[in-house]
């Protein structure tokens, strides 16, 4: 959708404003306000994307978040949505612009707040959550660095999957605690073997950080 300049700007006014005064609001108005800046994301703009992200991110993030357990756990199914690589159908392979990068990291960043938020809120809704989350940011991680094998030292170093990695172990390290059930402990393991088990050779130093951090 084609978003005026005009318009994007006075939209990441209010996002600003959002962020600095979410944390006031009552837990309904909260929930109700965060479900309309989702729907920010749907418009395809970059910098919106971005900045609606950062707004849901640093709400979750919150020690005492005003969001409910349903609105955190629906953050997660809602922004998962968007964080596939755009063409390829979410290959490993596909070639990534650096937008799209930015935009999946600030929605992976909002989804793993989401998670670490949710856990003492409803241990069963996060741990029913954290695989797919995981699989999104390995994927993320194998497709950046995929990328970067082929397209040589030329690409940024914001192309890589280094602070994605960082992602997942802090998320691992909050979620994936001793008493998660056995059965999802061992598809996480699995998930991060798989990637381990890849050709993209330079995202296992990611993932064995990862690993690392879990119980298993």
């Amino acid at each position: 959708m084609q978003v005026h300049a005009a318009s994007a700007e006075s939209a990441v006014l209010l996002l600003e404003f959002l962020s600095a005064t979410l944390s006031s609001f009552t837990p309904a108005a909260a929930d109700a306000t965060i479900r309309s800046v989702m729907r920010i994301v749907e418009l395809g703009h970059p910098l919106l994307t971005r900045c609606a992200a950062e707004v849901i991110a640093s709400c979750a993030a919150r020690p005492a978040t005003p969001l409910s357990a349903t609105m955190l756990a629906a953050i997660i199914d809602g922004l998962l949505l968007h964080c596939s690589p755009a063409s390829g159908g979410g290959a490993p392979t596909a070639r990534l612009t650096l937008s799209g990068c930015a935009d999946r990291a600030a929605l992976l960043d909002a989804c793993c707040a989401a998670a670490t938020a949710l856990l003492p809120r409803d241990k069963s809704a996060c741990v029913a959550r954290l695989l797919p989350l995981c699989r999104a940011l390995l994927r993320e991680i194998r497709a950046r660095d995929g990328t970067r094998a082929r397209e040589g030292p030329d690409i940024p170093p914001e192309a890589g999957g280094t602070g994605l990695g960082d992602q997942l172990c802090e998320l691992l390290r909050c979620c994936a605690h001793p008493q998660l059930p056995s059965k999802s402990a061992m598809a996480v393991a699995e998930a991060l073997g798989e990637c381990l088990s890849s050709d993209c050779r330079h995202a296992w130093t990611s993932v064995l950080e990862a690993r690392a951090q879990h119980p298993t």
